[in-house]
């Protein structure tokens, strides 16, 4: 074994990592757990059959992203999987090609104008749209939808904000997932 300048022993950076690892899984162990009570409390374990293998690769890696405190993830795949879920409805189930491969910006517009689902709905999965954006599009420092200038107005720490905006986005991603029209 090596030793160091000290003429102490160096642990094997196989061990290292190993121990990275296990003080992580002691530490975060308890809030993960946490998060999954909540993640079945709002939807509990049951059949979860989506129209193909990468949405339901998406809203199970949804979950296991909230579970391990990846919030940014979580708000990316919800949306991700919503915009898929109507995507494959209008291409597998109505054979709109056309429309299935509108964004869900166009999509939800089209949803204002023809009532396929309920304007509730649609409001929630606007503001899941306009929380995941600044995450992956670029917005000017003053943008009101930036992170940090929603935090700032809401009075609520940056972290705190996003748990939140994570759990709103599960919430819909779900509700989308147990919708009936599908």
């Amino acid at each position: 074994m090596d030793t160091n300048l000290f003429g102490e022993e160096v642990k094997d950076y196989e061990d290292i990592v190993r121990d990275e690892l296990l003080t992580y899984d002691k530490t975060s162990f308890e809030d993960r757990l946490a998060r999954l009570r909540y993640v079945n409390t709002i939807f509990p374990h049951g059949q979860r059959e989506f129209a193909s293998d990468e949405s339901v690769a998406i809203f199970h890696e949804t979950i296991t992203c909230f579970i391990n405190c990846q919030f940014i993830a979580t708000i990316v795949l919800a949306q991700s999987f919503i915009e898929r879920r109507f995507q494959e409805y209008f291409s597998m189930r109505l054979n709109q090609d056309e429309r299935a491969k509108q964004t869900l910006y166009k999509l939800l517009e089209g949803f204002r104008n023809d009532g396929f689902i309920d304007e509730f709905l649609i409001d929630k999965i606007d503001t899941l749209r306009l929380k995941r954006n600044p995450f992956v599009h670029h917005r000017d420092i003053n943008d009101k939808n930036a992170f940090r200038n929603r935090a700032n107005a809401a009075k609520v720490n940056v972290n705190e904000l996003l748990e939140q905006d994570a759990k709103d986005a599960l919430t819909v991603m779900f509700g989308i997932a147990k919708f009936r029209a599908f």
